[in-house]
């Protein structure tokens, strides 16, 4: 059986390479999305990760819903503050999805897959 994610002790890994970042933790929620959404409408300060290994209502491009199964996925939103043009977003979603994805690729190599634009899937 997995355990369950532990907020302090993934802040705590990401202080040992230099980023501080709050990590909230809910083991179901409708959306990681709409998580960090409300917390930057309720003003809280960036960096900020939610993280969920079951999400109920999430949605993909175009709209399209999906959920996570529990235990079979990990969902994760990033609250970033950042200092540019709305457009110029889009771009850092893949480069995001891509980084990702090299990253598990070295912790896993030949089991990870990335499903457009920032999906990365391992086995």
């Amino acid at each position: 059986m997995n355990q369950p994610l532990d907020a302090r002790r993934i802040e705590a890994l990401l202080r040992e390479v230099g980023l501080e970042v709050a990590v909230h933790v809910a083991p179901t929620t409708a959306s990681t999305n709409d998580d960090a959404r409300a917390a930057g409408a309720a003003g809280q300060v960036a960096p900020r990760a939610f993280l969920a290994e079951e999400q109920t209502a999430g949605r993909g491009r175009a709209g399209a819903r999906w959920h996570l199964a529990p235990g079979a996925s990990l969902a994760l939103s990033v609250l970033l503050q950042v200092d540019v043009e709305p457009t110029a977003l889009a771009p850092l979603t893949l480069a995001v999805g891509a980084a990702v994805s090299d990253v598990v690729e070295a912790l896993a190599p030949g089991r990870v897959r990335e499903k457009w634009p920032n999906d990365v899937w391992l086995d």
